[in-house]
């Protein structure tokens, strides 16, 4: 259960962390370069239209899921020296 407790909670930060990067991607866009925010939506329909075309989702799922598989730590208490 710890394990299962551990998954959501590093997958819940990796969207956190996803969204927040992109909001602030987009307000830092907006606010420096207002004329480009048509060519940021355009490279996130190309991304979106070449993963569907090369159909990488299942890749890009399977690394999401990877990246928020909790580390393995070991007890320090019950280590040989």
């Amino acid at each position: 259960m710890l394990f299962l407790k551990d998954w959501i909670r590093n997958l819940f930060m990796t969207v956190l962390v996803f969204i927040g990067v992109s909001i602030f991607m987009f307000i830092f866009m907006k606010i420096f370069y207002p004329d480009t925010i048509s060519v940021f939506v355009l490279m996130g329909q190309f991304g979106t239209q070449l993963a569907n075309g090369l159909k990488l989702w299942p890749l890009i799922i399977l690394a999401i899921i990877i990246s928020a598989m909790p580390r393995r730590r070991r007890n320090r208490k019950y280590t040989r020296e």
